[in-house]
């Protein structure tokens, strides 16, 4: 082979790897997007992506125009990636790499089992377009709370793990 056949297999190899890792971010943030309600697809348009977290994280799409500042860029490009993480349920060190790592960050929420709470519940959408009756048992919902703090207890003592918690609150809430 020669040293140009070299050069020729290498270049190949790493767009090829390039192609790969460049699908592999896309799918990711193809997937993020779907856990945010919104379309796969308007995590591919230009503008349009950056558009759409700023109106889930913000309520107002067009304040994604305050990136044009100069260093303000900076700054809230760290704020809106610690402020997605949040919005995921993670920490301030997760929105961090997502700042400075997005890559991995997006792959991690895309393909993790983390799950969108947005951070402005729309709640004319969450209501119900009939009027609908509701009748409370007192003694039940007085139960069922009492149940919920022993169960807060047990958890913060250690004495059940966090999924066991969910599952149980989520069973007890429904009885109310």
């Amino acid at each position: 082979m020669s040293q140009q056949d070299t050069e020729t297999m290498s270049t190949l190899i790493v767009s090829l790897l390039y192609l790969l890792y460049a699908i592999l971010i896309l799918a990711a943030q193809w997937k993020m997007y779907q856990k945010m309600g919104r379309k796969g697809w308007e995590s591919l348009v230009p503008f349009r992506n950056i558009y759409v977290i700023f109106e889930e994280l913000y309520a107002d799409g067009w304040k994604m125009l305050l990136l044009l500042i100069p260093f303000y860029r900076l700054y809230l490009t760290v704020k809106c990636c610690i402020d997605l993480s949040r919005a995921f349920g993670k920490s301030v060190g997760f929105g961090l790499g997502m700042a400075f790592f997005s890559p991995i960050f997006f792959c991690l929420l895309g393909f993790g089992n983390a799950v969108y709470q947005s951070p402005h519940p729309r709640p004319a959408e969450a209501l119900p377009s009939e009027s609908v009756t509701v009748y409370v048992d007192l003694k039940r919902s007085r139960e069922a709370a009492q149940d919920l703090r022993d169960l807060t207890w047990m958890k913060q003592t250690g004495e059940i793990s966090e999924d066991t918690y969910e599952e149980i609150k989520s069973k007890l809430l429904r009885q109310l």
